[in-house]
């Protein structure tokens, strides 16, 4: 940091100030890289699993994956003051025969002041009106839903059911107990789960069958990423059209964000090296949870993936999996050996193609946590 760039306790002290004294308002513009070291700040204050990751790595980050596609929006006072930012990417899509252009957003974040002057309703409308056909959002809280739905949107409710599998139920269920648990009490719940796990295999409480032998593992790039992309083009109307080299981009993209856990990328292939299916996780050595960003596989392949995912999590000791439920796992072990819960965030979808809409909707489409 050189010597005139503010600390982010100065910055965020000066923002509640400047806000508050001038009463400014609060323009709405294009996201440029220049912007990028008070955005790293602001992720910091308002995504906790961001405080672990040092500012300038995160403000490295906006900047190195800044692309031609990136539509995103900040808002800031006249002096510069930055107290808004929403993510938006724009990624080519294929519907039926025709291209089309889907908006990803994400990373919402606005300052209390910005909320006093309607800002998030304002960059919401703004980003909506943009040139794609279609805007979809992931994992968005009860807020966003409702600003989302006011100007048109839906929830897209075929993309807004997540799973958790206990992979050691019992020492799941006292560490998720433990959380809100006073310290000697935790202190206890250490204790005792890291005997439950000694007994795991004892109990038998894992129902998942035995992990397919007939699939070996492969890194995931953006080769095997844009063949598996591919393979679904007879199951869903709508697919993404991106390149190996934009899907290597987005991985490697991936690949830094360790404030989730440990990344890993996997392909799966069969013995005649035919891609089956892949998935891409973090593993959070501290919770002991394996989190699934997005797992596919072909179709009537869905208990190999589901077998693999477990086994992988499984050998690194982790408690539990998790993820979201893509709508071809309805129905496969990814719903029926797991424990669903629709509506915890919300999938979201606005277009004014009413085709589009029902695409989303039926299942009809490919949509990844990943973007």
């Amino acid at each position: 940091m050189s010597p005139s760039e503010p600390s982010e306790h100065e910055f965020m002290h000066t923002t509640r100030t400047r806000a508050v004294k001038s009463g400014q308002r609060l323009d709405i513009r294009p996201f440029v890289p220049e912007d990028a070291r008070q955005v790293a700040i602001m992720s910091g204050r308002y995504f906790p699993a961001k405080l672990k990751t040092e500012i300038d790595l995160l403000r490295h980050r906006l900047v190195k994956f800044h692309a031609d596609s990136d539509r995103s929006l900040v808002c800031s006072q006249k002096d510069g003051t930055i107290h808004g930012y929403l993510k938006v990417q724009l990624i080519p899509y294929r519907f039926r025969e025709t291209l089309v252009t889907g908006a990803i957003f994400s990373d919402f974040m606005v300052s209390e002041q910005a909320r006093r002057q309607l800002v998030p309703l304002r960059m919401l409308k703004q980003a909506l009106a943009g040139p794609q056909d279609f805007s979809f959002s992931d994992d968005a809280a009860h807020t966003s839903r409702l600003l989302w739905n006011s100007l048109g949107g839906e929830v897209a409710y075929a993309h807004s059911t997540y799973y958790t599998l206990p992979l050691r139920p019992l020492s799941f269920a006292v560490r998720t107990l433990g959380r809100h648990a006073r310290s000697l009490v935790q202190s206890f719940s250490g204790t005792l789960v890291n005997g439950l796990d000694r007994i795991q295999d004892t109990v038998g409480t894992l129902r998942t069958g035995g992990e397919s032998m007939d699939l070996t593992r492969q890194p995931l790039n953006g080769e095997w990423f844009s063949r598996g992309i591919s393979s679904m083009e007879k199951r869903y109307e709508l697919t993404p059209r991106m390149e190996a080299s934009q899907l290597d981009r987005l991985l490697q993209r991936l690949d830094t964000e360790t404030e989730y856990g440990t990344p890993l990328g996997t392909a799966l292939l069969d013995q005649k090296e035919r891609l089956v299916g892949w998935y891409y996780c973090y593993f959070d050595p501290a919770s002991r949870r394996c989190s699934v960003i997005h797992a596919e596989s072909l179709p009537g392949q869905e208990e190999k993936l589901f077998q693999k995912l477990v086994s992988e999590a499984r050998s690194r000791n982790c408690v539990a999996l998790s993820g979201r439920l893509s709508p071809s796992q309805f129905g496969t072990s990814f719903s029926e050996k797991t424990l669903s819960r629709p509506g915890g965030k919300w999938s979201l979808i606005h277009s004014k193609s009413d085709e589009l809409l029902r695409a989303v909707q039926s299942g009809r489409a490919f949509m990844s946590r990943c973007w």
